[in-house]
């Protein structure tokens, strides 16, 4: 699939309407992921039509947060409770990383041994899942992308084929015009040689669609305002603190996308900001400085004066706490293996051309000192990947840590100073296979050129 917006002769709501009737005339099984947000409404608008006009149901899946606005969750019991809708509201403790803090680099959500500075009691509501035992997979912190791997997985053995329809748009980020997009190590769901580019398999009998895909911003608040719709009021708030369109999202507000809107968060439900101070570490900081250098917003931050990039890095790894130091320099000694493997380096660069960093492709310390100011817990600023199990990792670390058991950590500034650090590397330990991204540089054809006709 090319890069390149090619227009259908139709409008996006006749084409999401139409692409709803042909998952419904294939799949006897069709659910919904639901966040409460303005694209979930508006999709799981469309499929509930759809199913009521057939007489039929939808299972609804919406994983509950616990530090969320009030006026998402009064939106959600809304929606959930109309006809056609069976509802699956988890409320488990599950686990998403907290870049507002490196003393609490995880949060969990409904964490029994926090109880008492829960943001909010648990829902009442028809479909609460808040016992441990419901689901045969479900571990005590799994993080988001576990528990939502395994609970496809799970869902779709329950019966027979599933359509799994999720309100991502290509146009609300390049990721997620990439998720559309990516062809490469994808399979897509397939009916007589056609290929329903929309969709992604999950399970042996299970796929993800995006029937939205080509919906814009403005479609969707248009399909809100004419069919008259309920929806999150959070929304009316944001765009009278001044948030854009584009800039209104409903999500985690401390992970490294959502961090930069924490100071608007006090001012939306000043009562529900009270209490999330109290529950997520580092939301109070991340709300006065998340637009600061101190987060490396903009990827402005700059080194102190006298020391190089690599000193800075190592400095900031021996200050953090040493289960989260054994963590970064985890990934950190893959991507400096990466470089040595592929590129031949004994040390990673100082800095490498902006561009590639920009793009994550420069080997330089400070793209590291970058992920480390931003907190940026999974390492994606130096082309990491979100992988599962990535909590249990971390607690893993944690556990050895008050065991006493020996850690594979990074050496210090003074132990590192004068020699390259491949030659640093702890040959006790071991990089395990790690998603990373990276590919080589593009060469840089000008300086070939230059060199092949320098004796003209």
């Amino acid at each position: 699939m090319s890069g390149t917006k090619v227009y259908l002769p139709i409008n996006v709501y006749d084409a999401a309407v139409e692409r709803m009737a042909y998952l419904f005339d294939r799949f006897e099984r069709v659910a919904v992921s639901f966040s409460g947000g303005k694209d979930s409404t508006v999709l799981l608008d469309i499929a509930r039509q759809e199913a009521v006009r057939r007489g039929r149901t939808i299972d609804v899946l919406f994983i509950d947060w616990e530090a969320q606005y009030t006026a998402t969750i009064g939106h959600v019991a809304e929606a959930l409770a109309r006809p056609g809708i069976n509802p699956v509201w988890v409320c488990l403790p599950i686990s998403t990383s907290n870049e507002t803090s490196v003393y609490d680099p995880m949060f969990t959500a409904w964490d029994p041994a926090r109880a008492d500075r829960w943001v909010r009691p648990l829902p009442d509501c028809p479909g609460v899942v808040s016992d441990p035992e419901h689901f045969p997979f479900y571990r005590f912190g799994m993080t988001f992308e576990d528990f939502v791997s395994e609970y496809d997985a799970w869902y779709a053995a329950q019966g027979g084929p599933v359509a799994s329809l999720v309100g991502i748009r290509a146009d609300e980020s390049m990721n997620r015009f990439r998720a559309i997009k990516r062809t490469r190590g994808r399979r897509n769901y397939k009916e007589d040689g056609r290929v329903v580019a929309w969709s992604t398999q999950i399970a042996d009998n299970s796929w993800n669609f995006y029937p939205l895909y080509d919906w814009r911003v403005e479609d969707v608040w248009g399909y809100i305002g004419k069919q008259g719709i309920g929806y999150n009021h959070i929304y009316d708030r944001m765009w009278l603190a001044g948030m854009s369109l584009h800039e209104m999202r409903i999500c985690e507000p401390y992970s490294l996308e959502a961090r930069k809107h924490l100071d608007k968060y006090r001012i939306l439900e000043p009562t529900t900001w009270a209490r999330l101070v109290e529950r997520v570490g580092g939301a109070n900081l991340a709300a006065q400085q998340g637009r600061s250098v101190l987060f490396n917003y903009g990827r402005k931050a700059r080194r102190p004066e006298g020391m190089s990039w690599r000193d800075y890095s190592l400095v900031l790894l021996d200050a953090l706490p040493v289960p989260l130091r054994a963590h970064y320099w985890r990934r950190i000694r893959v991507f400096i293996e990466w470089f040595e493997k592929y590129n031949g380096w004994a040390d990673l660069q100082e800095e490498s051309d902006p561009a590639l960093e920009a793009k994550k492709l420069g080997g330089s310390w400070r793209m590291v000192a970058h992920v480390l100011l931003k907190n940026d817990f999974f390492c994606t600023g130096l082309s990491f990947s979100i992988n599962l199990g990535e909590y249990d990792q971390y607690m893993e670390l944690v556990r050895k840590h008050e065991a006493g058991e020996p850690l594979d950590l990074p050496p210090t500034p003074s132990e590192a100073r004068g020699r390259p650090i491949t030659q640093l590397l702890d040959p006790a330990f071991s990089s395990r296979p790690e998603r990373l991204s990276l590919r080589k540089p593009p060469p840089n054809k000008l300086a070939a050129l230059k060199e092949k006709w320098s004796d003209i």
